[in-house]
């Protein structure tokens, strides 16, 4: 079985603030099977460092990068397939401009 663990955002915020909803989410050796706080993690804004020339193709050549921002907008949805598994996914939340 995989963890889901490695794949939430309250691990990735334990690793980047120290700060957890709860003790197994700091757990780093290992990872829950199941979990009633799972959050996929959120998708985040990328910049190629400075001087890179390579492109950015997410693959094991790629140029390098790092995280310049989170999208605010976004909220958590569901997507049940034929199969009947439930996909988690984010989508951008609809803003309007009360301009």
């Amino acid at each position: 079985m995989k963890g889901l663990c490695y794949r939430c955002e309250h691990r990735a915020q334990y690793l980047e603030t120290g700060r957890r909803p709860r003790y197994e989410c700091g757990l780093i050796e290992e990872a829950k099977h199941s979990c009633y706080m799972f959050i996929p993690a959120k998708p985040v804004f990328i910049e190629r460092n400075e001087g890179e020339k390579r492109p950015i193709t997410l693959d094991v050549f790629s140029g390098r990068f790092h995280v310049v921002d989170e999208e605010p907008n976004l909220q958590l949805s569901v997507i049940t397939t034929e199969r009947k598994y439930i996909l988690p996914i984010w989508e951008l939340k609809i803003v309007k401009n009360h301009n």
